[in-house]
């Protein structure tokens, strides 16, 4: 297709579709990705506030004149990509061909658009010749999926041009000028009682990767060399086909794990004994194990054994030096909280991205939201006796997550009846000690 200039109005819609993963996707696209330039020249840092929703960072940028956006910050995205427009927002792209493009999960690759010459905007910051890539159909549903409004994914063109601490407890994102950036950050980081480290990273394909050791019961420690995907809300993912000794544990659930780029992706949901990062030690992590099918493309293209997700970037105030090829790391409040799972085994959507209406988009077998009569569909309409306009989506997902021995009282709207269910949060996943 001739190379040519679109605008482009999203139509509003309501959308049923459920919590999603967010994946890394191989673009077959030549490399001309601009740079970002400071605004005003100083050698003040940019300091950028963030959303965080279910370990997500979501970031405002505008692009060419559009209006302002919510992107996912994302590591395991190597070239910005627009998923939708979800609130009629216009958008401008420049040089558009058409192409396909396939990444993880189990369907067939999609057709997206891929755009030259665009501006980005960051506050503070601004871009020249960037590529973009408007997705023609929105296979990930982000807005629905995480309850407010999100426009897509960012994450090499932020990365390569800054240096990018991360405060995951302020909700803050920091740009340092790479030219003006000096150890005395680290040096800063590094003050005080807290636990800290340096960990190398290594940059292929525009993206990030690190090597640590898992131990799995009864195992010799493996080294596994792991994507940094800043852009999925897991701990750990392992892929057992790449490795003799990486093995799906006997307790364990199979689950629903996200969607990627070509379609869902399934597995098993199960507990690492122990993961090791430098200096940093995780015991009984909850870890997914995607099936073989629904990772096929990212096994076929790198040599890694999975990747390591925001649930465990976001116990640290974090650093990345894509330029130095390491990555800072100090231990915050939340570094010793235990991991927990979707124990219930119900995904929550929001139909209307904003407004606090949460329905049940998938239901796990046997699960104890399933045993307790709860299907898909069903609109949830109060949760231990509190009206769920009360919660955001946040809430809702921390309710859900395990705590042993908690009782989830739910009232849900199904047709023209309400119904109530019961369950209490058992953990399947405890790790046994004979």
């Amino acid at each position: 297709m001739k190379l040519k200039k679109l605008t482009y109005r999203g139509i509003f819609r309501l959308v049923l579709t459920i919590w999603i993963t967010v994946t890394s996707i191989q673009v077959n696209a030549q490399e001309l990705i601009g740079n970002f330039d400071i605004i005003k020249k100083s050698k003040k840092p940019i300091s950028i506030p963030f959303k965080m929703i279910h370990n997500l960072i979501l970031i405002p940028i505008r692009i060419n004149n559009s209006d302002t956006l919510q992107f996912v910050l994302d590591t395991g995205v190597s070239t910005t990509i627009i998923t939708g427009l979800p609130n009629g927002e216009s958008l401008s792209l420049n040089y558009t061909k058409e192409m396909d493009l396939s990444g993880l999960g189990e369907g067939e690759s999609i057709k997206a658009l891929y755009s030259t010459g665009n501006t980005l905007s960051l506050p503070g910051a601004v871009g020249y010749n960037h590529e973009v890539l408007f997705l023609l159909d929105d296979v990930f549903h982000l807005s629905s999926s995480m309850g407010t409004f999100v426009h897509g994914l960012i994450g090499y063109d932020v990365f390569r041009n800054f240096v990018v601490e991360v405060n995951y407890v302020k909700e803050r994102l920091i740009l340092h000028d790479p030219n003006r950036y000096n150890r005395s950050i680290d040096k800063r980081l590094s003050k005080g009682k807290k636990l800290r480290g340096v960990i190398p990273i290594s940059i292929e394909k525009s993206k990030p990767y690190l090597h640590g050791k898992i131990t799995q019961k009864d195992g010799a420690p493996v080294d596994v060399k792991l994507l940094i995907d800043s852009g999925a809300s897991h701990a750990i993912s392992l892929y057992s086909i790449t490795h003799d000794e990486i093995n799906v544990p006997t307790a364990s659930i199979r689950s629903f794990l996200g969607a990627g780029l070509s379609g869902d992706i399934y597995g098993d949901i199960a507990r690492v004994e122990k993961f090791q990062l430098g200096k940093f030690k995780f015991d009984e992590l909850v870890a997914t194990f995607p099936e073989m099918e629904g990772i096929k493309r990212a096994v076929e293209s790198s040599d890694r054994n999975g990747s390591i997700g925001s649930e465990i970037l976001k116990r640290f105030k974090v650093v990345f030096n894509y330029k130095r090829n390491y990555m800072m790391l100090k231990a915050n409040r939340m570094y010793k909280k235990p991991f927990h799972y979707n124990v219930s085994g119900i995904e929550i959507t929001t139909p209307v991205p904003g407004v606090p209406i949460y329905e049940i988009s998938k239901i796990r077998e046997d699960s104890p939201a399933m045993q307790a009569g709860l299907t898909k569909g069903d609109q949830i309409i109060m949760i231990n006796g509190v009206n769920v306009t009360q919660f955001t989506l946040n809430d809702v997902l921390d309710i859900l997550q395990n705590r042993a021995g908690r009782k989830v009282k739910i009232y849900v709207q199904r047709y023209n009846k309400y119904i109530k269910a019961e369950f209490v949060m058992n953990d399947k996943l405890v790790i046994s000690q004979d």
